[in-house]
């Protein structure tokens, strides 16, 4: 009986570690992510070809992916008592279910590679459940799996919902901090830039917000590096957007994009804005914009913004 408290316990953190884990999966595959300008079919084995050219970043994501769809094994042998074969299957449904996700969504591109080493991960899960030490332990704490199978779902959804409630928050924020820049004559600032912070790959800028509405984009970099800073849907109309200014050209710069749904790809709307003080443009029907923040080599310093756009009556 003493020992039943702790039990109590251990089965509470494997619920809420293994809820943890699968949230962690969605958000790093599906939910943080921005659409992109592209997207591919990544032929079989195409890391293999990049490692064996010294490809440390392709080793590192095809050992990651692995890594990440451990868990998925340990739920499906603690709580459904699958064998390895069935685990893997379950694996590689799931990640199927996100690499289609990531295509159809524009949220990345379809790897067969990443297929093959997520599924291996869930196979490694389950092997770990059915012949170790530690997953022999894991099973004695899951005494009522139906119960327990319940609690992880329940738990994970709580944990989703309140992600999505605090990225509610943080939008509520944004769309305060935007409105800080609207016009002195009373034009609305259209542009709601997105919640967090960025760290522009490839570089070293980040762009991070003020209080007082304006963005700080600072770091150096050695190469040519996009991203993406907002995104707004505007109605047919004349518009502007500025909000960068007095940068030498080929530094610094903002521009926008807009969806071209029959070619399937973003496309430049405006120059880069930066040496210019405004960019003026028109659509002539909706039309879903993205503003992007664009650094060029050698680019180095500190760079104040207010990304805008006002719709010009």
């Amino acid at each position: 009986m003493t020992n039943q408290p702790h039990k109590k316990v251990l089965h509470v953190v494997i619920i809420l570690a293994l809820a943890g884990m699968l949230v962690l999966i969605l958000w790093l595959t599906v939910f943080s992510r921005l659409g992109r300008e592209s997207r591919h079919f990544y032929p079989p084995f195409w890391s293999y070809k990049a490692i064996l050219n010294g490809s440390g970043k392709a080793l590192i994501e095809d050992v990651g992916n692995i890594i990440l769809f451990i868990p998925v094994g340990l739920v499906v042998g603690l709580f459904f008592g699958l064998k390895t074969r069935h685990a893997i299957f379950v694996g590689l449904l799931f990640s199927t279910l996100i690499e289609c996700c990531q295509w159809f969504f524009w949220l990345g591109s379809f790897e067969f590679d990443d297929l093959l080493h997520n599924t291996i991960g869930a196979g490694i899960g389950a092997v770990i459940v059915q012949r170790t030490f530690l997953g022999k332990r894991l099973k004695e704490q899951i005494v009522d799996k139906k119960k327990s199978f319940l609690a992880f779902v329940a738990v994970t959804a709580l944990i989703i919902a309140m992600g999505f409630g605090y990225q509610g928050l943080k939008w509520q924020e944004m769309k305060r901090l935007a409105a800080i820049n609207n016009g002195e004559n009373g034009e609305k600032n259209l542009l709601i830039l997105s919640p967090d912070p960025v760290y522009i790959g490839e570089t070293d800028f980040s762009v991070s917000y003020n209080s007082d509405g304006s963005v700080l984009i600072e770091g150096s970099s050695d190469t040519r590096a996009w991203i993406e800073i907002g995104k707004v849907t505007l109605e047919a109309g004349r518009y502007s957007f500025s909000g960068l200014s007095g940068v030498p050209e080929k530094t610094v710069a903002m521009e926008l994009e807009y969806k071209d749904m029959d070619q399937g790809k973003f496309l430049r709307l405006t120059p880069d804005v930066g040496s210019i003080e405004n960019a003026a443009f028109e659509l002539i029907e909706n039309t879903k914009i993205r503003a992007l923040i664009g650094i060029y080599p050698g680019a180095e310093g500190e760079y104040a913004a207010r990304p805008v756009i006002y719709r010009e009556e």
